[in-house]
């Protein structure tokens, strides 16, 4: 699997960067520098040592785990967010390229079709569960009618009657 095709990823890296550019954008000139060396080799760093946490998903993760696949991912936008800023040109990883240029057309890519639509998980489900009445028995599933009752008005509150006190001001 390419690193493109982890929806999930390219998603969160499309909303992250751009935030973390943002901070940086921010800050003062000399401090921005200085924070994006810093960004880029943590995020260097992070990837070399626990990129494989991105990239291989472990459903029986820890609570300590997951923290590091947080950090992990913080540090991987960081470092992106980080190298937008120290390379004029841009960065551009699994499909998505970020840049300081005004109106970039890469910086705007389309986002990725899903593999199904609603109708064709709908249509599975129905399906599915026809499958499951005529197995165990069950006649088809027909929706409730309506009631033709009208709805149970609510009670009356009562009414209290309102007493206004007039204090005296005190200096």
């Amino acid at each position: 699997m390419r690193l493109a095709d982890d929806t999930t990823l390219v998603e969160s890296l499309r909303i992250a960067v751009p935030l973390y550019l943002a901070d940086l954008l921010t800050r003062p000139a000399a401090d921005r520098a200085a924070a994006a060396h810093r960004w880029r080799a943590a995020g260097a760093s992070a990837i070399g040592e626990r990129g494989d946490l991105l990239q291989f998903v472990d459903l029986g993760r820890t609570e300590a785990k997951r923290l590091k696949v947080a950090n992990t991912f913080e540090q991987l936008a960081r470092g992106l967010a980080a190298l937008v800023v120290l390379h004029p040109d841009g960065v551009s990883v699994a499909g998505l390229h970020w840049c300081l240029q005004p109106d970039c057309q890469r910086c705007q890519p389309p986002r990725p079709e899903p593999a199904m639509t609603l109708a064709d998980i709908n249509a599975q489900l129905e399906a599915l569960d026809a499958d499951y009445r005529r197995t165990a028995g069950l006649p088809p599933w027909t929706p409730p009618t309506p009631d033709a009752a009208p709805p149970t008005p609510l009670p009356q509150t009562r009414r209290h009657p309102t007493i206004t006190l007039h204090l005296p001001e005190v200096a």
